[in-house]
């Protein structure tokens, strides 16, 4: 297994994410937290099982599971570990994780 790292802006994405949720749904942001924690554990135990961004090698994107499922998290894998770069609403323009 190769260790995840997730970069600061990914970080603050789920946090602000996060936070919307609670807004709207108090008690939605902590399963919100708990579903992209699921999302990272598959990503470390298998990153290769997920579909690669094809104009970006080494990087791929897994969706999170219902009911969180339009949002997409983006990470790059390496020999030196796997780095999450985003986590983005999937209708989002899918080269705003590049930014």
């Amino acid at each position: 297994m190769r260790p995840v790292r997730v970069r600061k802006r990914a970080h603050q994405q789920i946090v602000s994410i996060a936070r919307y949720f609670d807004r709207e749904r108090p008690g939605y942001g902590v399963l919100f937290v708990d579903a992209v924690g699921g999302m990272l554990r598959l990503i470390e135990e298998s990153p290769a099982s997920f579909s690669a961004v094809a104009e970006r090698p080494g990087v791929r994107r897994g969706v999170l599971a219902s009911p969180f499922n339009k949002f997409v998290v983006y990470f790059h894998t390496s020999e030196r570990g796997t780095t999450i770069l985003a986590v983005l609403h999937g209708a989002r323009h899918p080269d705003t994780w590049k930014a």
